[in-house]
């Protein structure tokens, strides 16, 4: 089948604008890794648009998905982690071409985690964590128990997340066996919330207020971005939504500034608007968090 792959690549590496070609092999019968395909074939291009188009060949019994993709989209995927398929495949693919060692160097980039970019995803990991949490409260007091354990599973891994990133890994390539060794508090959750015999309502509030200790113990840490972009300004939503959208958490942008409202580190400030009865909410920084 090597040669049939070959030619299905070999045209784009004669383009000076290709930077390089990974191949993915599936691993398992059903393969999720690789979209149920038996190989992946990703090759990226140096462009200024943002371009991914696919397509799917079958070569005898073995089925192929092809991608390509602009060197700046790819790089987008990693930076906020909006198709974490996408590491895996270039974390543990094989390269075919290589030029000028783009591929090379995005390998080391991910394998490292360069240290500007986990004060990012922190603060991303964490919002996503808060809503995942507030969410899971929400089921609890409505009794529903099988809804609140999906949402408490999911959170206990969020905050494993969490701490893969503070370590200096990639967090799309987390698993539980590696939160087990860089976060062995979680872990012990996680084994109770799955394990234990105790009736599954009792778990997930035992959970919950486990879960909410150690989110308020990682509030500071984990909020350092948003912190840091606020300064001293004093912001109106739409503003701060749309300086945090590049960095990809402006969705959960309101629920985070409401946790960190509760926990003091962001302060209301309310602005007289035309019609006396109603004012404009703004948001800075709390003086004690500023100290």
């Amino acid at each position: 089948m090597f040669g049939e792959l070959r030619s299905l690549y070999q045209g784009y590496t004669a383009d000076d604008d290709t930077v390089g070609v990974i191949q993915v092999d599936k691993t398992s019968r059903q393969s999720p890794n690789t979209d149920g395909f038996d190989t992946i074939l990703l090759v990226v291009k140096n462009a200024d648009e943002k371009i991914w188009s696919v397509k799917h060949y079958q070569i005898g019994t073995e089925s192929v998905a092809l991608h390509l993709v602009s060197s700046q989209r790819l790089e987008e995927w990693i930076k906020f982690s909006t198709y974490r398929r996408m590491i895996q495949w270039i974390s543990t693919g094989k390269v075919l071409f290589d030029r000028n060692e783009f591929l090379g160097e995005l390998k080391q980039e991910i394998s490292r985690f360069p240290e500007e970019l986990r004060e990012v995803k922190l603060t991303q990991e964490y919002a996503k964590a808060i809503r995942m949490f507030k969410e899971a409260i929400q089921l609890y007091d409505k009794d529903e128990e099988l809804d609140c354990f999906n949402k408490v599973l999911r959170t206990l891994h969020s905050i494993g997340r969490l701490s893969v990133i503070k370590e200096g890994f990639y967090p799309e390539l987390t698993g539980w066996q590696q939160i087990k060794r860089l976060d062995a508090g979680t872990y012990k959750l996680y084994e109770e919330l799955v394990l234990s015999h105790e009736p599954l309502k009792e778990r997930v509030e035992l959970m919950l207020l486990a879960m909410d200790f150690t989110l308020s113990n990682k509030v500071v840490e984990a909020s350092e971005h948003l912190i840091n972009i606020m300064a001293d300004d004093v912001w109106k939503i739409d503003a701060l939504k749309e300086r945090v959208t590049t960095f990809d958490y402006h969705l959960d942008l309101a629920i985070l500034i409401g946790y960190l409202i509760e926990k003091k580190m962001i302060v209301v400030e309310e602005v007289a608007s035309k019609n006396p009865h109603v004012k404009h909410r703004y948001y800075r920084v709390s003086e004690q968090t500023r100290k």
